[in-house]
């Protein structure tokens, strides 16, 4: 074994940074953004591990644990809280949550730019946010020449005090002296909103948890760990947008839909609505039942692994809709027609408008997916287009004339990823761009392809985001062992299951994904630059966006850039507060 040093910590330095070594053990900070491979070389960083959060934001950071020596033993790594001036203080048993990080072996790349080899997405917690049990996840072991990369989420509360933070993370391994990285936190005046400004509806499939859950939850318990995935969702500004259920689940609250039945539902869903089912506050912003809800049917089955329930159509009884416009919940339902349909097929075009005719004389909204879906069905009120459409008719001029009018006459227009941005197989050659292309959710990419995609948002102008799973990949097996689904790795995907027999503990609760954390990262950008425009100054959100994101296929893939926007926007929302000016 070497030894490269015994009984002390070291500082190494190199010409760009700092890392810290111990006998057998090299630790260095890392960014949120970049992806740490077992192989990923040692990286050093400042002295200090330093952070920047509006109140009310998540701000993440990586740890890396490298064995140099020989293989490490025990390793566990806690945090502290942080300390501020007059007695201010974040609670990191409260705020601050620590993963250890899993490794997804591809062996598929997702398209031209994906790649083979060992991943990391998969977040195991030392204690969980939801169940608050201790897991599995540490202490744990370190292979000798391999990287252990570790997540850690830090959450402001929106009523901590501003200024200047520090903490201290602890290291430690068997025989091997324990290794101290302060952690500096600035705390900046002004508080992000609860509930994301941008509309979100990513779906999630419930008939698919208890492929990979247990049989034992159906009715009920099917239901309360639907919810407890929504949670999760919500807390990283998501909402499930089929909260009321989807092509292959509904609440048996609304099996029967009598009064008992909806006022259990109204009991168990007010929380998603009026924002009190997290600490933070976020409130569904939008919620796109299939419309074979109200009109009953089943859906065909895509695949055998798929099956659909076969709807009564109870969800569109008088009685039903009168309770969701008294809950208060209606305006932010829109009913998602058929799939993709056909339009130009005149058959399928017209069933199409009969469709959306029909709703409308019930006083209820639709939402249609697709290429043409603005052109050819203006009656719709949200358009979902996907990213590579709406990109090409902002290049040539014609976003105004296709998609402004519709947001002008009140009508919605979203953006939806798809395997198309990742696959030639899915979508042809004709979608693919330059380097560094697309954003897109998959798992092997570095990080700002899976954080880009709410500066591209801002830029387009859209108003929402569909995306047609968060697990939809149980249905075709354990993620964790076979990621490739659906042309890529992740796709329809962001989660993986969490049993007791994985990660240790007696509940069963969602596993988050690298993938889901930088989802939220994109979110919170979102809400700087909308803040920004709410007060007033929406020419220098617009600058700085288009800093980051020139167009969906030309922005910016340095991590360290957008921590420097993100900066400059935070100083001037500052500014625009205390009615101070900048640059």
């Amino acid at each position: 074994m070497v030894r490269i040093l015994t009984l002390l910590v070291a500082l190494i330095l190199l010409p760009h940074g700092i890392c810290f070594v111990s006998a057998d053990m090299v630790v260095w900070s890392e960014n949120s953004l970049t992806k740490i491979q077992p192989a990923t070389p040692v990286k050093p960083r400042p002295s200090a591990i330093y952070l920047s959060a509006a109140r009310n934001e998540y701000e993440p950071f990586q740890v890396v644990v490298r064995s140099i020596g020989g293989a490490l033993r025990g390793v566990d790594v806690d945090l502290s809280d942080f300390h501020g001036g007059r007695g201010a203080k974040i609670s990191c048993r409260e705020n601050c949550t620590i993963y250890r990080e899993l490794y997804i072996r591809v062996t598929t790349p997702s398209g031209p730019y994906g790649s083979i080899g060992e991943w990391p997405d998969p977040l195991i917690p030392k204690i969980d946010r939801y169940a608050g049990e201790r897991r599995n996840a540490f202490p744990f072991d370190v292979p000798q020449d391999r990287n252990q990369p570790i997540w850690v989420d830090v959450y402001v509360p929106a009523d901590a005090s501003p200024g200047e933070y520090t903490a201290s993370l602890k290291v430690q391994a068997k025989a091997e002296p324990t290794i101290h990285i302060p952690v500096q936190l600035t705390v900046r005046s002004f508080v992000l909103p609860a509930t994301s400004s941008i509309k979100t509806a990513f779906l999630l499939w419930g008939g698919a948890l208890p492929v990979l859950h247990g049989s034992e939850f159906s009715g009920e318990p099917l239901d309360q760990l639907v919810r407890l995935y929504s949670s999760a969702l919500l807390l990283h500004r998501l909402s499930n947008g089929w909260l009321l259920g989807g092509q292959d689940w509904q609440p048996t609250e609304l099996v029967r839909a009598n009064t008992d039945d909806l006022q259990k539902l109204h009991a168990n869903l007010t929380p998603f609505f009026d924002g009190s089912i997290t600490s933070s506050g976020g409130k569904v912003t939008a919620v796109v039942p299939p419309s074979l809800m109200c009109l009953g049917g089943s859906y065909p089955r895509e695949t055998p692994a798929f099956p659909y329930v076969n709807f009564s159509g109870a969800f569109c009884r008088p009685d039903v809709i009168d309770f969701l416009r008294l809950a208060g919940w209606l305006e932010r339902l829109a009913f998602y027609l058929p799939d993709e349909p056909n339009l130009a097929d005149p058959k399928v075009l017209g069933e199409v408008n009969s469709l959306v005719d029909l709703f409308r004389q019930r006083g209820l909204r639709t939402l249609i997916t697709g290429c043409g879906a603005g052109a050819t069905v203006p009656n719709a009120d949200v358009w979902v287009v996907p990213v590579p459409v709406l990109h090409q008719a902002f290049q040539d001029g014609t976003f105004a004339s296709t998609y402004g009018q519709k947001q002008s006459a009140r009508g919605e227009v979203w953006v939806y990823q798809a395997c198309f941005t990742h696959s030639a197989a899915c979508g042809g050659q004709q979608w693919y761009p330059g380097s560094p292309g697309w954003p897109d959710y998959m798992i092997d990419m570095q990080g700002m392809k899976n954080r880009i995609q709410d500066w591209i948002n801002w830029r387009l102008g859209v108003q929402g985001e569909l995306y047609w799973g968060v697990n939809g990949a149980y249905y075709e097996g354990d993620p964790l062992q076979t990621p490739y689904f659906g042309y890529g790795n992740g796709e329809g995907n962001f989660f993986y299951p969490g049993t007791p027999a994985r990660i240790g503990g007696s509940s069963h609760i969602p596993i988050e994904s690298i993938r889901l954390k930088l989802k939220r990262e994109g979110l919170e950008d979102y809400e700087y630059l909308a803040l920004l425009a709410r007060l007033g100054d929406r020419s220098y959100a617009d600058v700085k966006a288009a800093q980051i994101a020139t167009s969906a296929i030309e922005w910016d893939q340095d991590p360290d850039h957008l921590y420097s926007v993100r900066s400059q926007i935070s100083d001037r929302i500052e500014s625009l507060l205390s009615g101070r000016s900048t640059p």
